[in-house]
């Protein structure tokens, strides 16, 4: 059940017919787009099997059944080919807030392709078919808006065609201990409580675009390091689990190879299941970076793991401050140069309201990338 502090802002009624309701988007011939409801096993299937990233950095998302059902607004849209499931299209709905101006907005969480119909001219040109007719058929105000990687830029070049623009360039982060330690000062949020850690991160964020908390608190799992009753810093854990294909240049492809037989070296990075937490809704009083450096460690310990990883604008005033007071671990070797496009296209937007969006550091929702 949803805690009262999730409900503070709602996503208001959607003013787009095209997401609303189950019809067919687009017919052209044997190919049609369709707004469905749920995810078939077909639909689970294909997204459990997508390989992601670039050419230098590929990699699977597992336990995609259990990832959907957390999602805030799900929005699928298929692509066919007769009966055949060809490209598949999910859409986040969330509302978001932009330096104070409130807006929808939609985040395209999945953008999936089978491998028969992969690099097959039809499935780009009806990938931009779909995103005109949804982004066209908007009525009200709204942001929409994916993550591209910055070395894919086939996609890059894709989606700007379609009349999508970069906003901001998301870094990687990586947090790694080989053996975690718990501090007595760190423990799980109570729900009691969330409303409260609710208002001390609109603050934190209240220079930021794109914010929204449709991710907190999901699964119980924020969690705090508290000093006489005193928040000094908090974050949401979300365990995720890839099995990464490619990595990198020639030398990390070795420590690709290598690493599975080194068992303190598995610990933090196996690529054949690398299990790690993601973390966001970072939250820590100015100059307590090592009290959230520590709150990070004693997560890891509670949920048995040794990595993590987490997202922020580069122009984020805490990416910085994190990673210059302490040491974030070995994982950060490895992922440190993955960075992330946001790509967004606004509709109904005045000219303030675009500067709202566009001017500030970008909010990282962590649970939009596992």
């Amino acid at each position: 059940m949803k805690s009262e502090s999730e409900k503070i802002e709602p996503l208001e009624e959607s003013t787009n017919p095209q997401l609303t309701k189950d019809h067919e988007l687009y017919r052209e011939g044997e190919v049609t787009l369709t707004r469905v409801s749920g995810f078939s096993t077909e639909v689970v299937e294909l997204l459990d099997s997508t390989t992601w990233g670039t050419a230098d950095t590929l990699y699977e998302h597992k336990k995609t059944d259990e990832r959907i059902k957390d999602l805030t607004d799900p929005i699928p849209i298929e692509l066919r080919v007769g009966d055949k499931l060809a490209a598949l299209v999910v859409l986040d709905g969330r509302p978001v807030i932009n330096k104070g101006f409130i807006c929808n907005s939609y985040f395209f969480r999945y953008l999936a392709s089978d491998v028969n119909f992969r690099g097959r001219k039809i499935v780009g040109k009806f990938g931009r078919i779909c995103m005109d007719t949804i982004r066209d058929g908007e009525q009200g105000k709204a942001i929409y808006f994916n993550s591209v990687e910055a070395k894919n830029y086939r996609s890059f070049n894709f989606v700007r065609k379609v009349g999508y623009e970069p906003i901001a360039r998301i870094k990687t982060s990586g947090f790694s201990r080989f053996f975690t330690r718990s501090d007595k000062r760190v423990k799980r949020l109570p729900g009691e409580r969330q409303s409260k850690m609710t208002d001390l991160l609109k603050q934190m964020y209240s220079g930021h675009s794109l914010v929204h908390f449709s991710n907190i608190y999901k699964n119980d799992g924020y969690f705090v390091f508290e000093e006489d009753g005193e928040i000094i810093a908090g974050v949401q854990a979300h365990p995720a689990t890839w099995v990464v294909k490619k990595l990198g240049s020639k030398r990390e492809q070795v420590l690709l190879k290598v690493v599975p037989h080194i068992p303190v070296l598995r610990k933090v990075f196996n690529p054949k299941k690398f299990e790690f937490l993601a973390f966001e809704g970072i939250y820590y009083q100015e100059g307590r970076e090592r009290a959230l450096l520590r709150l990070f460690e004693s997560v890891l310990h509670h949920y048995k793991r040794h990595s993590a990883l987490f997202w922020l604008d580069e122009n984020c005033p805490y990416y910085q401050n994190i990673l210059e007071h302490g040491r974030l671990g070995i994982l950060q070797n490895f992922v440190k140069g993955s960075d992330t496009w946001f790509m967004a296209s606004s509709r109904n937007l005045s000219a303030e309201e675009e500067e709202m969006v566009t001017s500030g550091p970008a909010y990282v929702s962590a649970f939009d990338f596992i």
